[in-house]
């Protein structure tokens, strides 16, 4: 049980150690429901294939039905979908209007 009650927590911040807190992408979503500042829906991984139209992958025999996350894992671990991975990742980088590798210079 908590000495202090959760208004006072709010306004009172002690800071003895640091804090990193952690948040998905449906944090992203909420935040920006609008979506990011150039109107490009911020998509989750259980709907990134949809929103960056990869469904085009299913005609590869692949399964588009699990989230991104899994479906490039496989893309990744297999050598024969190297070429595959590489425009899925150009897909990406694309429909958010970034150059590969300058993830570091967003503002």
């Amino acid at each position: 049980m908590s000495e202090f009650s959760a208004e006072e927590e709010v306004n009172k911040i002690l800071m003895n150690s640091p804090h990193v807190v952690i948040l998905g992408a449906g944090a992203s979503r909420a935040a920006c429901p609008n979506g990011n500042r150039n109107g490009k829906v911020l998509p989750l991984m259980n709907d990134l294939i949809s929103v960056v139209k990869l469904d085009y992958l299913a005609d590869l025999g692949l399964n588009i039905k699990k989230d991104f996350e899994t479906l490039y894992s496989l893309l990744y671990r297999k050598k024969k979908y190297k070429k595959m991975r590489q425009q899925v990742e150009n897909q990406v980088y694309n429909y958010f209007n970034v150059k590969p590798h300058s993830l570091d210079k967003i503002d």
